[in-house]
Formats: C-alpha cells, structure tokens, sequence
C-alpha cells in the first residue's frame, strides 16, 4: 500500500485539537493543544522513512505560526502544503473516513508496512535549482513535493527570495563570474550529493546550456545553440512564418524606421501595432503603439534610460486575441508531455501600458487539436527533434489564426504547478526522463476546463469549470 511512504495530515482536528475559529486562533496567537500521540507517531513515521506533508484549508500567511506550533509540540514533519491536495500514500484526516485516534492510525499503517510494494520510483533525488526563490523556481518546487521523492536544494542571489522556505535547503550565491559560479556550484553538488541541475530563470537556463558539462552531475539536454535560436523572437517568429504559412507581420524597428510602409502594413491590419525587445521574458519593452513616432520614443527611452540599442526592438501587427500557452517536454523526438492553457487575466493588467503583464491572475486549461497542433509545430520548425522543456506562447489574429509568439527553452512556465495540481507533473516528468528513466506519456490529458485563480497574498485556488 504504501508505495512511495509519504503521507499528508490534517493540521487542524487530527495534529492539534480544533480551534473552533482558524482566524482568531491565528490573530490571537493561540497556543493550541496537540492530539495525544500525535508528537510520538509523526516521530515514528520519519524513523519508518515517511516524509510528511501537512495539508490545511488555513492561508499561507499562518505557516510560520503553524511551524511553531508543531514545533514546540515535537510533531514531525517535513512540509505544509496550503489549499493542495498532495499525491501520497495515505491521507490522515479526523474529516475523513478512516481516521479516529493516533493509536489506531499507527495500528493501521503497522498492519500494511509489510505488505506493502517496492516504490516504483528510485530512492529520493537531489535536485539543485537555480533561480529558486523567484515564483516560477517556487512552483517548480511545489511540483517536485506533489510528485514526492525529491529534495530540493535552492539556489538564488537574493536574500529576501528564501524567506518562503519553499526548497528543503537555501544557499545564497553571491554575484560571481563564470569560473568562479561553476566552482561554487560543484561544491554544492559535492556537499549536498546532488543527483540534477535545473534553472528556472533564463540567465541560469543559458549559464547551464553554455557550462552545463562544467558541473558535476547532469544538467538536462538543452543546449546552448537552440537556446540563442529561441531566444532571438524575431527570427524565430519569421521562420514561423514561412513554416506554417502564416501571414504574420513583423520585423526589426530600424527597418520600420528606413521604410515606413512596412510599418503601415501592421498597423492596417488591426489599427495597432506591437512593439518590444527582441530578447527577455515578462514581455520586455512590450506597448501597443498607433503610431511609428511612438515606437521610436519608446525604443529611444529604453536606450536612454535602460542602455538597449534601438536596433534590438522589433515590431509586429497586434493581435487583439486570446492568448494560449502551451507547456511541453520531450525526449528525443519523441513528445512525453504537453498541457495548454488560456491567459485570462493578468496581474496588474488594467494599469500595463501593454494591458498585461505575462503572468496570469486567472489561467483556464484548454483542450484544442488545433492550439495543440500550433504549438508542436513551432517547436519543430527551430529544432528538428526536440530534446528538453517548450514552452509555447501563442495568440490569435483578428481572423481566428493561431500565432506563435515565443517559445521558452530550458524552463518551464511560471505556473507549472497549475498543471501538476491536475496531475500533469512536468517537472517530475522531465527529471525522471532526463535521468534515464521510463515515465508514462501525459499528453493532452485534460479535457475538461479547470481554472487557476492566483493572488499576491494567497495561495492559488482549483476550481471547476468555465466560468468560475
């Protein structure tokens, strides 16, 4: 039964007796009373190998408070997941069916050790990621502790990212050049026996793809030519097409400059026109513009106050249409794992000059051959035999034709855990592939529309349906 020894319980009426209120018990500090043997089981199931994970409906803000209440009261565990219902063995829970007292519960698990399977999956793995206290390094983490079997040793520049405690462990890196980096990174490999490198921030992905064999421990496949390929929007967006036929504009703003008319045919197509780096995520440099006199200001600013040259702006018609992602991963050739989602909402948005910001507020998964069938294409049009993490980002004309946008190499979208919360775990599939193990296909597997509501100070919320 107990295939991967890992458990979740309940925080409030099966660890500690119930408050009644969550919120006042948290605004007045409450020191709430432990169940009997909760301290003496939690302590036995980590003797026994478990890892522990406490699962509760209280908001993210209470984890510290939590934290120390199990503390002091000598519970054991490893992790608290908030509004997440984590992939385990066994759920403990005094609202669920099974559970009643600790002693029984113990009883219980006793009985099914030993009939229990050999876990299908091997012993846990370290994993160093770099860029880890950003929000899309903190969701691949929640990835890897919803797949279980992993601990994560976190790397990041910033002090301030590791106050979460998302990563088993935090390492501050100092600033440093290339040599220096590779020597920091493999004594950590080294201390910490890691078994993977993985970099979630498009400077760490290009670090690993151009000193990836530097390291001491695989770092994935990705390599440091098709990154530059994709990375480059414009080119790719042009090979794009020609490869799929599309009657996409777009060129260099320079070009635009020296000969106006290609700048009026974009503009006549939807009465606006996109502008914005060549280069960099979180749509970088990106305004919609009426106008090439606007374009020019625009770029000229970035390059007076931001030192871009004006020569690496580009320019493109605007798409007034929904906006797709698609989250992919293959392995050689051959395609493990593809989700796609909508773009609904976006966080500050409504006060962007753009109108978003390229992370969503609400996100809705989708289910079209057509926006599937885009998305395959454009990674194949810039490498043949896809090897690694695409991320296809992807829009629609005022005709209803699907764009591609961009495609992000090495890494995986911010709100990977959106889809491994639906049981499509890209980053534990990509880990397990990249390490030579067989996994089981998750292609196009959600058919049914699921919605993803974030907020800056709460935990994302699952909820059903189209319009929820």
């Amino acid at each position: 039964m107990f295939r991967h020894k890992r458990v979740a319980i309940d925080f409030d009426g099966t660890l500690f007796e119930d408050c009644g209120n969550i919120d006042v018990s948290f605004d007045e500090k409450r020191d709430l009373p432990p169940k009997n043997g909760a301290d003496e089981v939690t302590c036995w199931l980590k003797d026994q190998g478990f890892e522990i994970l406490i699962f509760t409906c209280r908001p993210d803000y209470h984890r510290a408070y939590l934290e120390d209440l199990m503390t002091r009261a000598g519970i054991a565990f490893d992790y608290i997941l908030f509004y997440t219902k984590p992939r385990v063995d066994l759920y403990i829970d005094d609202k669920g069916f099974r559970f009643t007292d600790w002693a029984s519960t113990r009883a219980f698990v006793e009985a099914n050790l030993e009939t229990s399977p050999q876990s299908t999956k091997t012993d846990a793995k370290n994993i160093l990621l770099l860029g880890a206290g950003g929000n899309a390094g903190i969701n691949f983490t929640k990835s890897l502790k919803l797949a279980g079997g992993y601990r994560t040793i976190g790397v990041d520049i910033s002090e301030h990212y590791f106050r979460d405690g998302y990563s088993d462990v935090n390492v501050l890196m100092p600033r440093l050049e290339a040599d220096e980096k590779i020597a920091f990174l493999n004594r950590l490999i080294e201390d910490h026996e890691i078994d993977f490198v993985h970099a979630q921030p498009d400077p760490e992905v290009r670090f690993l793809c151009t000193y990836g064999e530097k390291l001491n421990v695989p770092v994935g496949p990705h390599q440091l030519d098709k990154w530059e390929a994709f990375a480059d929007k414009l080119s790719a967006q042009k090979i794009w097409a020609d490869t799929l036929g599309l009657s996409f504009l777009c060129a260099p703003l320079q070009a635009c400059l020296d000969d106006n008319k290609l700048f009026d045919a974009m503009l006549e197509k939807s009465g606006k026109v996109w502008v914005r780096a060549m280069s960099g995520a979180g749509s970088k440099g990106a305004l919609p513009v009426t106008s090439l006199e606007h374009a020019h200001f625009w770029a000229d600013y970035w390059q007076t106050n931001r030192g871009i040259p004006i020569d690496e702006f580009m320019v493109a018609e605007f798409l007034p249409g929904k906006e797709y992602a698609v989250q992919t991963v293959w392995k050689d050739g051959n395609l493990l794992s593809s989700q796609a989602r909508e773009r609904v909402e976006y966080f500050f948005g409504s006060i962007m000059p753009s109108g978003q910001s390229s992370t969503p507020s609400v996100a809705r998964t989708v289910h079209d051959e057509k926006i599937y069938a885009t998305a395959y294409q454009a990674v194949k049009a810039v490498d043949a035999s896809p090897d690694g993490i695409y991320c296809v980002d992807m829009k629609t004309d005022a005709a209803g034709d699907i764009i591609p946008l961009e495609v992000n190499y090495g890494r995986f979208f911010t709100t990977s855990d959106f889809f491994s919360n639906l049981g499509v775990n890209g980053p534990d599939i990509y880990i397990q592939s990249a390490l030579g193990h067989e996994v089981e296909p998750s292609v196009e597997t959600i058919t049914s529309p699921k919605t993803w509501i974030r907020g800056l100070d709460r935990e994302p919320i699952l909820a059903d349906g189209e319009n929820d």
